[in-house]
């Protein structure tokens, strides 16, 4: 190995003698901005939503699929939280698929919290809470 590709391997660059630190990535680009989200549906307070409903959630960026559970996203009537399954696109979308139609009639609450993170491992900006009604 020569010595000029001894000293790269170490970090050290050998045209002008600096050294990268442990927080530089080299390889890859360094991002600090947190997700946000941008969008649901339904949205807030909507009413008549149909009880057979894949839930939509809109992130500014593409969020971690292993961020994306049960813990981090919720959908909740009365105490119950719903059962279903998650999908993570790259462009930002989530969808939920609850595994039973919703009640009809009734309140849910879906919760977004910063246990979501980017794929730089960011958490979510501030984590949200929206309601809405299914038809009767």
């Amino acid at each position: 190995m020569s010595l000029k590709n001894a000293l790269l391997l170490a970090g050290w660059c050998w045209c002008c003698g600096c050294m990268l630190t442990g927080d530089e990535d080299l390889f890859g680009v360094f991002d600090a901005v947190p997700p946000r989200v941008v969008g649901t549906f339904p949205e807030d307070g909507r009413e008549e939503v149909p009880t057979k409903v894949d839930i939509r959630i809109w992130f500014s960026e593409p969020v971690d699929p292993v961020s994306v559970n049960r813990g981090s996203i919720t959908l909740i009537s009365g105490d119950d939280p719903a059962e279903g399954r998650f999908e993570v696109d790259l462009e930002g979308l989530v969808l939920f698929h609850p595994l039973h139609p919703l009640i009809p009639g009734v309140t849910y609450r879906l919760a977004v919290t910063t246990e979501v993170t980017d794929l730089y491992e960011n958490p979510l900006e501030y984590g949200l809470e929206i309601g809405f009604r299914t038809l009767r």
